[in-house]
Formats: C-alpha cells, structure tokens, sequence
C-alpha cells in the first residue's frame, strides 16, 4: 500500500514540477500549490494518521469482523422473534 501512494506522489510531483517552470505566473503558483499539497497529503497519509490509528485504534474485539458477524445475527434472531405475531 505504501508503494502506491509513493507512486502516486511522486508522479503528482513531477507533474507539478514541470508546472514550476512555466512562464505565465498562474501556473507558476499553481504547480507550487499542487507540489505543496501532494507533499502535505504524503506525510499525512505515512506518517500521521497511522500514528493516530496506532494510538487511538480498536482495542480487544473492536475490528474483528466474525464479532460483527455475530452480532448482527443474534439482533436478526432477536428481530425475527419479537416480529412472529399471532392473529386470531
């Protein structure tokens, strides 16, 4: 995964730096802009917010998909009882 965002980076990268050396001004800023962005959404996505999810991320059952699997079953069973009427 983290060989796909680098990728993409880089390519946003380059793209922006071709755009730096533009003679119209517009451009000029734009590429600084976009190579600025590109770079701030690399870091974040490397480095912060799996340092976030290391921090604030599930703990014991939180994440475990047969613990989902299981609690929605036994809410259908639950659902499906209370649901059975009788008609007389």
């Amino acid at each position: 995964m983290g060989q796909t965002i680098l990728g993409g980076a880089l390519t946003s990268i380059f793209a922006g730096v071709f755009l730096m050396f533009c003679n119209v001004a517009f451009l000029n800023q734009f590429g600084i802009l976009f190579i600025t962005t590109i770079v701030a959404s690399f870091l974040s996505s490397v480095v912060f917010f799996p340092s976030v999810l290391y921090i604030f991320g599930p703990d014991e059952k939180q994440g475990n998909l047969k613990e989902w699997a299981n609690i929605i079953k036994r809410k259908l069973t639950i659902s499906k009882v209370n649901s059975v009427k009788i008609h007389l």
